[in-house]
C-alpha cells in the first residue's frame, strides 16, 4: 500500500507532467531567450540604414574625386568603381539595398521552413514510444533527416544574409580607408575610420570564429553523449537498494546535462558577442568586469560542461540529505550498509575529476568544492558508522544540509547560465517510469521538488528583470535613431560635405554591423540544430542499435540503457523543435513588421537609382523628403510595436509562473519552515551569483550614434 508521501510524489508527479507539455516548454524557452534574441533587434536599426543609404544615392554636391591615389599594394577588392568617390557611394547604396531585400526574403523562407519541425517531432515521439526496435532503426531516421534538412536550409540563408551584409560593411570600409587617406589630414578624423575599420573586421573575425566553433560543437555533443552512456552502465549497477526514486534524478541529470551542452554553448556564445559588440563600439568606454568581457571560447566551453553537470551533482547532494530523518539526525539504518557513502565517494569523485580538467572559472571552483565537501562526508560517515555519537551526529547532518544548500545554489546558477528552462520536462520513458522508496528519500524528493518550483518562479522573475533592461534600452535607442533620423532630414543633400559623407558611412557601417549582429545569432540557432540532429543520425542511433544487439544492461527496474538512449533521442529532437519554434515566432514578426514597414522603403531606393543629380534636383528633394518621412514613420511604428511587445511578455511571463505555483505548490506536502527557508535562500543566492557572472553590460542595440 503506498504512503502519504508516495501518493503525493505519484500527484506531484502527474502535475508537473501538465505544466511541461512540449508547447509549455518550447513557449517558456522563448520567453527565456526573448531579453537576448527578438524580433526587435533586427529592424530597429534598419530605417535610420535605408535612409542613410537614400541619401548617399543622391549626394549632388562638388564631392567627386578619384581614390585611385590610395589604391593600396594589393588592389581594391571590393569597391567597383574607385575613379569616382560619388560612383562607390552609389555602390554602397546598391549593396544595401540587396542586402535589406535579401534579408526580407530570407526570414520568409525560415519562417516556412521551421513551420514544418513540429510535423517531423510529432512523428519522432510515435516511432520512440509505440514503434519497435526495428522501426527505430529503420523508420527514426526519415522524420530526424526532415528536421536536419530544415535546419541546414535555414542555416544558409542564415549565412547568405549575414555574409550580405558583411559585404557592404567591408565595402564601406574600404571606401572609408581611402577617402579618409586621400582627403583627411585631422588626427580625429583618422580615429574615428580607424574605429571603424575595426568594427568590420571584427565582424568579419566573428563569421569565421561561428564556422569553427560549430565544428568543435559537434565533437564536444558526440563526447558527452558518448560519457553519459558509459557512467549509466556504471552508475546503475550499483544504486543501493530502495533508493531508485534518487537513482532516476541522478539519470535525469546525465540527459540533461547532454542536452545543456547542446543549448549552454550558444547560449554563452550569444552574451559573449553582445559584450564584444559593445567594446567594439565604444573601445574607449570602460568594462564593468573585464574577466568576463574577455573570456575566450575554451573558457565559455569549460563553463558549459561544467554547468552541466549541475544536476548530477545535486543528486549526489539529495542522496546525502536521504541519509538523514526528520528529526534532524543520521538514519543509523541506511548509514550501516554503507552503500550510499560508498556510491556517492565514487561517482562525485568521477564527476570531480571530469571538472579538475576544464579551464578554471567561478564556476569550476564552485563545483569542485561541493564535490570535495560530499566526498569528504562520506568518508566521515564511513569512519563514524561502526558507532554513532549524538555530537558527531550534529555536525554531520549540519554539513550534509550546508552542501544541500550550495548544491541547489549551484544549480540554480548554473541553469540561468546556460539558459535553460525553468523545470524540464521529462522525456516519454523517463515519464512513464515509477518506483517508491522509504520515507527519508521520498522526503528529499519532495524538497527537491520545491527547490525546483521556488527555482522556476525567481529564475523567470530574473527574466523579466533581464528583459525590462533590454526593452529600456531599446528605447532609449529608438529615441536616439528618431532624433538622428530629423538631424539628417536638415541637411541640404545639395550642400553635403566631405566630412559629413564620412559621418554618415560611419554611422551606416555601425548600423548595418548591428543587423549583421542578429543575424549572426540566428546561424548559430541553425547550427545548433543541425548539429543536435546529426548527433541524433550518427552517434545515439547508432549506440541504440548496439545496444540492441548486446541486450539489455538494466541498473534500474524498468529502465534500462536503451530507454536512456531513446530519451536522449527525444530530447535532442526535441531541442531542435524548441529552436524551430523560437526563430519561427521571431521570423512570423520580423516578415509582417517588415512588410509593413520596411520593405516600401527599401523599394523606394531602387526609384532613387534612376534620379540625375544634375537634371532631376527638385524631384531629388521631394523623393529625399518623402524617404525620410517614411523611415521617421516606420520607426515610430515599431516603437509601438515594442511597447506592445513588452506588455504581452509581462502577460505570458507572470501566467506561467501562477501556472507552475497554481498546479505544482497545491500538489507538495508542506515542508518545514526552516527547509523552506534554507530552499528560498539558496535559490536567491544562485539568481543573485548569476547576475554577477553575467554582470558586463549587454549593448544598445545603437551606439553607432
Amino acid at each position: 500500500m503506498a504512503t502519504g508521501k508516495e501518493d503525493a510524489i505519484s500527484k506531484m508527479n502527474k502535475q508537473l507532467r501538465s505544466v511541461t507539455k512540449g508547447k509549455d516548454i518550447k513557449e517558456e524557452m522563448a520567453l527565456i531567450m526573448t531579453p537576448h534574441t527578438n524580433w526587435e533587434q533586427y529592424l530597429v536599426p534598419a530605417p535610420l540604414s535605408i535612409a542613410l543609404l537614400g541619401d548617399l544615392m543622391l549626394i549632388t554636391s562638388d564631392t567627386d574625386f578619384s581614390l585611385e591615389n590610395a589604391k593600396p599594394v594589393d588592389g581594391f577588392k571590393y569597391m567597383r568603381y574607385p575613379s569616382s568617390f560619388r560612383a562607390c557611394l552609389a555602390q554602397v547604396s546598391n549593396s544595401g539595398w540587396d542586402a535589406f531585400n535579401e534579408a526580407h526574403k530570407n526570414m520568409d523562407q525560415i519562417r516556412l521552413h521551421s513551420a514544418n519541425v513540429p510535423t517531423y517531432l510529432e512523428k519522432t515521439v510515435n516511432i520512440l514510444m509505440r514503434g519497435t526496435n526495428q522501426d527505430i532503426e529503420n523508420i527514426l531516421p526519415i522524420p530526424l533527416r526532415g528536421i536536419k534538412e530544415i535546419a541546414d536550409q535555414c542555416l544558409h540563408l542564415a549565412q547568405c544574409t549575414e555574409t550580405r551584409f558583411i559585404h557592404v560593411m567591408n565595402l564601406t570600409a574600404e571606401i572609408l580607408e581611402a577617402c579618409t587617406s586621400a582627403k583627411c589630414s585631422y588626427e580625429e578624423d583618422l580615429r574615428e575610420t580607424k574605429i571603424a575599420l575595426k568594427i568590420a573586421e571584427e565582424h568579419e573575425k566573428a563569421v569565421q570564429e561561428e564556422r569553427a566553433m560549430a565544428k568543435d560543437q559537434l565533437k564536444d555533443i558526440k563526447k558527452e553523449i558518448k560519457s553519459a552512456e558509459k557512467m549509466f552502465e556504471d552508475a546503475m549497477k550499483s544504486v543501493p537498494n530502495g533508493w531508485e526514486l534518487i537513482g532516476m534524478s541522478f539519470v535525469e541529470g546525465l540527459s540533461n546535462g547532454v542536452k545543456n551542452v547542446v543549448t549552454g554553448m550558444s547560449s554563452l556564445f550569444n552574451k559573449r558577442e553582445n559584450v564584444k559588440n559593445e567594446e567594439t563600439k565604444n573601445p574607449t568606454k570602460t568594462k564593468s568586469n573585464p574577466s568576463e568581457c574577455t573570456m575566450d571560447k575554451a573558457t565559455l566551453k569549460s563553463i558549459v560542461k561544467v554547468c552541466s553537470k549541475a544536476e548530477v551533482i545535486q543528486s549526489f547532494a539529495q542522496m546525502l540529505q536521504a541519509l538523514t530523518d526528520d528529526e534532524d539526525s543520521l538514519n543509523e539504518e541506511q548509514l550501516r550498509k554503507g552503500e550510499t557513502v560508498s556510491y556517492v565517494i565514487r561517482y562525485a569523485g568521477i564527476i570531480r575529476k571530469e571538472i579538475v580538467t576544464e579551464s578554471i572559472s567561478k564556476m569550476q571552483i564552485k563545483a569542485v568544492e561541493i564535490c570535495d565537501k560530499m566526498i569528504s562526508i562520506c568518508r566521515d560517515l564511513k569512519e563514524m558508522k561502526k558507532g554513532i555519537h549524538v555530537d558527531q551526529s550534529k555536525q554531520i547532518v549540519e554539513r550534509i544540509q550546508k552542501v544541500n544548500d550550495e548544491a541547489m545554489e549551484f544549480m540554480t546558477e548554473a541553469k540561468i547560465i546556460l539558459g535553460s528552462t525553468a523545470i524540464d520536462g521529462k522525456p516519454p520513458k523517463q515519464a512513464m517510469w515509477s518506483s517508491k522508496g522509504d520515507g527519508s528519500i521520498v522526503q528529499g524528493i519532495i524538497e527537491n521538488s520545491k527547490f525546483k518550483l521556488e527555482h522556476a518562479s525567481q529564475h523567470l522573475e530574473s527574466v523579466k528583470e533581464s528583459y525590462t533592461t533590454s526593452y529600456e534600452k531599446l528605447v532609449d535607442a529608438n529615441k536616439r535613431l528618431t532624433d538622428v533620423l530629423a538631424d539628417m532630414a536638415k541637411l541640404n543633400i545639395q550642400e553635403i560635405n566631405f566630412d559629413q559623407i564620412r559621418k554618415m558611412l560611419i554611422k551606416g557601417m555601425k548600423a548595418l554591423g548591428e543587423v549583421r549582429h542578429q543575424w549572426g545569432k540566428m546561424v548559430r540557432f541553425f547550427q545548433m540544430m543541425s548539429n543536435i540532429i546529426e548527433c541524433s543520425l550518427s552517434t545515439s542511433l547508432n549506440n541504440f542499435v548496439e545496444y540492441v544487439k548486446k541486450g539489455e544492461i538494466c541498473g534500474l527496474e524498468g529502465y534500462g540503457i536503451s530507454d536512456l538512449v531513446k530519451d536522449m533521442i527525444y530530447q535532442e529532437a526535441f531541442e531542435a523543435a524548441k529552436i524551430a519554434y523560437m526563430v519561427n515566432s521571431i521570423s512570423g514578426v520580423y516578415v509582417d513588421v517588415s512588410s509593413k514597414y520596411i520593405m516600401d522603403r527599401v523599394a523606394s531606393l531602387g526609384t532613387l537609382l534612376g534620379l540625375d543629380p544634375e537634371t532631376d534636383k527638385a524631384l531629388i528633394t521631394q523623393e529625399r523628403q518623402k524617404l525620410h518621412n517614411g523611415c521617421m514613420d516606420a520607426q515610430k511604428q515599431i516603437e509601438l510595436l515594442v511597447r506592445r511587445e513588452k506588455d504581452d511578455f509581462h502577460y505570458r511571463i507572470n501566467k506561467r509562473i501562477s501556472q507552475l505555483k497554481q498546479n505544482l505548490d497545491n500538489a507538495l506536502p508542506m515542508v518545514s519552515a526552516e527547509a523552506s527557508n534554507r530552499i528560498q535562500r539558496s535559490v536567491q543566492a544562485g539568481v543573485s551569483a548569476a547576475k554577477a557572472l553575467r554582470s558586463a553590460e549587454e549593448p544598445d542595440v545603437c551606439d553607432f550614434i
